[in-house]
């Protein structure tokens, strides 16, 4: 679906709204999340009050780890803490064979369902020239069963996407059978919550993969993107909403609501003689192809991480919760699945305050 600011002014008017933010409330994209426009606002109010001063706070944490006077953009790319930990794999079968030692030990139902995937060759993580870079899990309506596609590699970040697509992969295996495609079609927050989950409590059991003293780093980088992408995506949903309710755009004026906005999500990275790049940085594919994407992924971490509180609280029990809600499929609304899930879902400052509070607390490297 190819998108763009004079289509959304058209599905505006055609709606009968002044602006495509209104249609996409009342009509579209953004009718039936576990969100109000109003718990939005309060949640960006919340990252910028609570997760932007930690980030600062883990920006300024590598800058002089790395002995550095400021923290240039390539900066960021660096492991503060020296050698990069680098998952032990001798092939894709072996990658898999370990992916299912730590599913197993989370609980062996996972691991049946990854052992069905490489039973009927239903996922594909070979590296190869000419495939796409990211990973992407999904479900077959004729067969009714999931599949998975990426490219694995040692880094902690593919490991973390495995187990991320896994997650999909696996809710999707859960889901009852027979039913419509929608039931299938679950609200993103709540399919993004289950994916970045098995991310977060599978970290703990990867020893499979690094070494026992490289988890606590392997942790640290996770718990760090995950602030990163909260801050992000937050971002890019307050400008998208600032650029929809504009009813006529042309590039300059874009550029500058982004760069209006960018000012208020600081990274601690000086750019220098890139600064000119800034305001070019809201150009995603996902803009213009599904308008509001995205924020989703912010709410799911949040909820990720209070389930991982939960999780290290009672074990048995937040998982029972959480495999009953993934058997819900979309037969509940999405308020309802996290709920059953365990997930008390909120957006107020307290609520991201408690956010920044855990991950503080988590970001330990001995």
């Amino acid at each position: 679906r190819n998108f763009s600011a004079s289509t959304a002014i058209h599905c505006a008017m055609r709606g009968a709204t002044p602006e495509y933010y209104d249609y996409a409330v009342q009509k579209g994209v953004l009718k039936n999340k576990a969100y109000t426009p109003e718990d939005t606002r309060t949640f960006r109010q919340g990252v910028k009050k609570y997760i932007v001063p930690l980030f600062l706070e883990l920006r300024q944490g590598r800058r002089k780890t790395l002995g550095l006077e400021e923290l240039q953009p390539w900066d960021t790319m660096l492991n503060p803490f020296g050698v990069t930990p680098m998952a032990e794999f001798s092939s894709d079968a072996d990658a898999l064979d370990r992916a299912e030692r730590v599913l197993d030990k989370l609980d062996p139902e996972f691991g049946d369902v990854l052992r069905r995937l490489r039973t009927h060759h239903l996922i594909d993580i070979e590296s190869r020239a000419s495939k796409a870079r990211h990973g992407e899990a999904g479900w077959l309506p004729e067969t009714e069963q999931p599949f998975l596609i990426m490219q694995i590699g040692p880094r902690a970040f593919n490991i973390q996407l495995l187990f991320h697509e896994l997650g999909h992969a696996i809710h999707f295996a859960m889901m009852p059978q027979g039913q419509p495609y929608e039931i299938y079609d679950t609200p993103l927050e709540f399919a993004e919550f289950i994916a970045q989950t098995f991310e977060i409590i599978t970290t703990p059991l990867s020893d499979t993969f690094f070494q026992p003293s490289e988890l606590d780093i392997v942790n640290y980088l996770l718990l760090e993107r995950i602030c990163f992408e909260i801050i992000n995506m937050t971002k890019l949903d307050e400008f998208q909403e600032a650029v929809y309710k504009e009813a006529s755009l042309d590039p300059q004026k874009v550029n500058a609501i982004y760069n209006t906005i960018d000012a208020q999500y600081p990274t601690g990275v000086e750019w220098g003689d890139a600064a000119y790049l800034r305001p070019y940085f809201w150009k995603n594919l996902t803009m213009f192809s599904n308008p509001f994407y995205r924020f989703e992924y912010a709410v799911a971490w949040v909820a990720a991480l209070q389930f991982q509180n939960e999780y290290q609280r009672n074990p048995e029990a937040s998982l029972s919760n959480f495999k009953a809600a993934m058997r819900r499929g979309f037969t509940r609304p999405a308020r309802e699945l996290f709920q059953e899930a365990g997930i008390n879902l909120r957006f107020d400052e307290a609520a991201l305050a408690q956010t920044a509070a855990e991950l503080r607390s988590r970001m330990v490297v001995s």
